[in-house]
């Protein structure tokens, strides 16, 4: 058996559609919007690509944290920074 400390990490249950799409939280989304890979602790996963992680992060009212995330998402992956984080 397997135990993680997954406290500070956020996990999403996804769901497969059979058109090629994956269901989250009532939305459809293309499966490569979830083709990104990331670590917790020594395990590889799946998570959502970096150009959708800043995609995801538009149209709401932001915080400090989101331009923080926003900004080191763009630098890292060479993503062009929104203008809204600007």
């Amino acid at each position: 058996m397997l135990f993680l400390d997954i406290s500070q990490e956020p996990i999403m249950i996804l769901t497969f559609l059979d058109e090629g799409e994956i269901l989250y939280d009532g939305d459809c989304f293309p499966v490569e919007t979830f083709s990104g890979k990331g670590r917790i602790e020594e395990i590889e996963v799946s998570c959502i690509e970096p150009y959708s992680q800043v995609m995801f992060h538009l149209g709401y009212e932001f915080d400090e944290n989101d331009a923080h995330d926003v900004k080191l998402l763009c630098e890292t992956f060479h993503i062009e920074i929104p203008n809204e984080y600007r």
